[in-house]
């Protein structure tokens, strides 16, 4: 069974049981409910929005059941509030630095250490439940939030990252100077030739008929997973972007991957070694120290970013 961070840093006696609560109980007062995300981002039309609520008052169900009752359902729609949910979610890590439970150094060293054990481990198992991955995207247990109730991301990685959000006491100036510098030199040092190069082995030995795919397929995820955990707490969002999307569409390979034809798995070979090799791109030039929004104003790395994009959205309709 996989180990969640909240749960390393209780194990590695970084934080109390009752720290970790209390850091959670705080981080689900700031994740809005499908309702809230679905009104405020006007995901769906007012009008369609007063009748699902109208079904889950008078059904008793929650807010994707009721939308499903009501054929207003889609994979978009999910991601769409999905992403929502994300990026509205205060950091564990951050609340954890802002209630002075963790120094900077702490979590930094606490995060490589967690990446590095899960690596690991991803090298040991072949397993694709979901409970074994450290997936970063919503897992489905805070999907299905209601709208009365919220969940903490006990589950999540990510809750590590996204350092541009700022919880309700955010850590002092220097202490995000402090953050951001030993963040990104985590990410470099992480992301390098040889990471690289194993990710690009793994990508472009997928074959369907293989009898490694579906292991092939999780150890691409978990480095993936990795690698999105660090450009969270960096605050990469461009390069976040991607991994979120290629994730998205790996999920939906695995999910699929005793039926999926060959010419599927061609263009998912492709977009994958693309984005990667974007990526690096990016992190060689952060190294030198510019910054991710004037890397990719580049014409040509913009223009590949943004067809990547476009690439990972239509990905996912050739797939089901």
């Amino acid at each position: 069974m996989a180990q969640f961070f909240g749960e390393y840093l209780v194990e590695k006696q970084l934080i109390s049981e009752e720290d970790l609560l209390a850091a959670l109980v705080e981080q689900s007062q700031s994740i809005p409910t499908y309702l809230e995300a679905a009104f405020k981002n006007k995901l769906l039309p007012a009008e369609k929005i007063l009748s699902v609520l109208k079904v889950q008052v008078t059904e008793g169900l929650e807010f994707k059941s009721s939308c499903r009752h009501l054929n207003l359902w889609s994979p978009e729609l999910e991601q769409q509030l999905d992403s929502v949910i994300s990026k509205e979610r205060i950091p564990l890590g951050k609340i954890l630095l802002s209630q002075n439970k963790l120094e900077v150094k702490q979590l930094i060293a606490a995060l490589d250490d967690f990446l590095a054990d899960q690596v690991d481990r991803s090298t040991k198992t072949s397993s694709v439940h979901h409970g074994d991955s450290v997936s970063l995207d919503v897992v489905e247990t805070t999907s299905e939030m209601s709208s009365s109730g919220r969940e903490p991301q006990l589950s999540e990685m990510s809750s590590v990252g996204n350092l541009d959000q700022k919880p309700a006491e955010s850590p002092t100036d220097q202490e995000g100077t402090e953050l951001d510098e030993l963040a990104l030199g985590s990410y470099i040092e992480n992301f390098n030739s040889e990471h690289f190069q194993l990710m690009e082995q793994l990508i472009l030995g997928l074959e369907p008929t293989s009898g490694r795919f579906v292991e092939d397929l999780v150890k691409i995820r978990k480095e993936f997973d990795s690698l999105l955990g660090l450009a969270k707490l960096v605050g990469l969002p461009k390069s976040q972007d991607l991994l979120e999307s290629a994730l998205s569409q790996l999920e939906r390979l695995l999910a699929h991957a005793d039926s999926v034809e060959e010419k599927i798995v061609w263009e998912f070979k492709s977009a994958c070694k693309i984005t990667i090799d974007l990526l690096w791109d990016v992190r060689l030039e952060l190294e030198k120290g510019s910054p991710e929004n004037l890397i990719l104003q580049a014409p040509d790395k913009l223009s590949i970013h943004n067809t990547l994009l476009q690439d990972w959205d239509q990905f996912q309709q050739k797939i089901s």
